[in-house]
């Protein structure tokens, strides 16, 4: 018998006894409990996985073209990851992760490859989330050195407070859009994703990982807040509120969407 009929022979019993495991592309949409869904997921990929690491893809687009305008800079950076990311799709990672924007483009060549998922939290909390890790966290990266009343007023916080539909969008100010118009193609971008979890039911999207890539995820929490229980009063959360309206919106739909996809099964 010779060598490449046995090489084969062996190829073909190691996929029957470890089948191979689904490409997925992971949506990281900031303080939504990604970094640990991205932990638990990797540990299946550890021989084919990439993550868009978001500091060193910031310096580095910085490098390649810095502008004086902060929107421009930040539209490079989002197209910059969009490009890493592509470039992983095109090698045949098996898993990508990282806080890149949703293109349709990428998403219609690769979209039968790659199975797309992301992770939501009530918009409210990932704001207040974000907003203490960013303004106590040790590192450079991202930092806010507002208070959060005076945050809240700046563009920078205003910008925040639409995190969900700007990544599900891709949309930007030079585009023209407006709130609304991004907010349905958020909508209709997010019907694309194959799985959509929510932290504040984990188990569920645990569960519903399992059945559809065969892969029991263990998910401890990560990258936890320098501020443990930040104090928000009532009159802060409903100035937040009207900031996250339209991502509260998606949120809401996505919500919807799931339920009815888990009653349908």
């Amino acid at each position: 018998m010779n060598k490449p009929f046995l090489t084969e022979k062996i190829k073909n019993v190691i996929k029957i006894i470890a089948p191979e495991k689904p490409k997925i592309f992971f949506m990281h949409i900031p303080k939504t409990g990604g970094i640990s869904v991205d932990n638990a997921i990797a540990r299946f990929y550890k021989r084919s996985s990439y993550n868009v690491d978001p500091a060193f893809s910031k310096t580095a687009s910085k490098i390649l073209c810095n502008p004086e305008n902060v929107s421009s800079r930040d539209y490079n950076m989002f197209v910059f990851r969009q490009y890493l990311a592509l470039h992983e799709m095109v090698k045949g990672t098996k898993y990508i992760s990282g806080h890149v924007r949703f293109n349709l483009d990428i998403w219609n060549a690769y979209h039968s490859q790659y199975a797309y998922i992301t992770i939501l939290r009530n918009p409210i909390k990932r704001y207040i989330s974000q907003y203490f890790y960013d303004a106590f966290k040790k590192d450079e990266h991202a930092r806010v050195s507002e208070d959060l009343p005076n945050y809240l007023r700046s563009n920078k916080g205003k910008e925040r407070g639409h995190t969900y539909i700007n990544y599900l969008s891709n949309a930007w100010p030079q585009e023209n859009c407006s709130v609304q118009e991004k907010l349905k193609l958020a909508k209709d971008n997010l019907d694309k994703f194959q799985l959509v979890g929510f932290l504040e039911q984990i188990d569920v999207f645990i569960e519903r990982f399992k059945n559809q890539f065969g892969l029991s995820l263990r998910i401890p929490h990560k990258n936890k807040n320098p501020i443990s229980r930040p104090q928000v009063d009532d009159k802060m959360i409903q100035q937040i509120e009207e900031v996250c309206e339209p991502d509260i919106e998606l949120y809401e739909y996505a919500k919807k969407k799931s339920l009815s996809e888990m009653l349908s099964l």
